[in-house]
């Protein structure tokens, strides 16, 4: 492994009017491409999705700055969790540290049991489990990946936010709340 293929954190100074850049890390078959990726830019998040099947990315260290890194999981899908596994080695171990996520989905009902290696995986890595559904959605009424609504925007605040007075706001909360 070449040292040029880990893919690393943008570190400069960045506009809070420029775009995020999510990458979506999803093994064939795992999600309706292209629509399952429109659930990442619903409504007025400001975010460009970049879809790849595993890393390391094809381009190497030719693309724009990666804000976010999205894993999916197919429950009852192996070769997912297999295409997460092989992909970690070519992360920068700063991306754990709120850069990335798994996203745990299914078509239909799981158990506990059934994503039990997931989450020992993400625990042993540190990385935070999301879970998503399947929705209809008109007028076709087909199922599409659907996301929770406030998800994307703790991790890629919305464009003109500035991070650090969100911080403070939540870092007020919970003192007024400890009084």
């Amino acid at each position: 492994m070449s040292k040029s293929n880990i893919l690393r954190p943008f570190h400069s100074q960045r506009d809070v009017y420029s775009p995020r850049t999510v990458l979506v890390i999803a093994d064939e078959g795992c999600l309706e491409i292209p629509e399952d990726l429109k659930a990442f830019t619903e409504g007025s998040n400001g975010l460009n999705v970049h879809y790849a099947k595993r890393l390391p990315l094809p381009c190497g260290n030719n693309h724009p700055p990666i804000d976010l890194i999205v894993f999916v999981y197919k429950v009852y899908n192996k070769q997912s969790l297999e295409s997460i596994r092989g992909s970690m080695s070519y992360l920068d171990r700063r991306y754990y540290g709120g850069k990335c996520f798994i996203l745990v989905y299914s078509d239909r009902k799981y158990s506990p049991e059934d994503i039990k290696e997931t989450e020992d995986f993400a625990k042993v890595h540190s990385i935070p489990m999301h879970y998503a559904t399947k929705q209809k959605v008109p007028p076709d009424g087909k199922y599409r990946l659907h996301l929770p609504s406030e998800l994307l925007s703790v991790y890629c605040p919305p464009i003109g936010s500035d991070v650090n007075d969100l911080i403070i706001g939540v870092v007020e909360s919970h003192s007024s709340v400890s009084n």
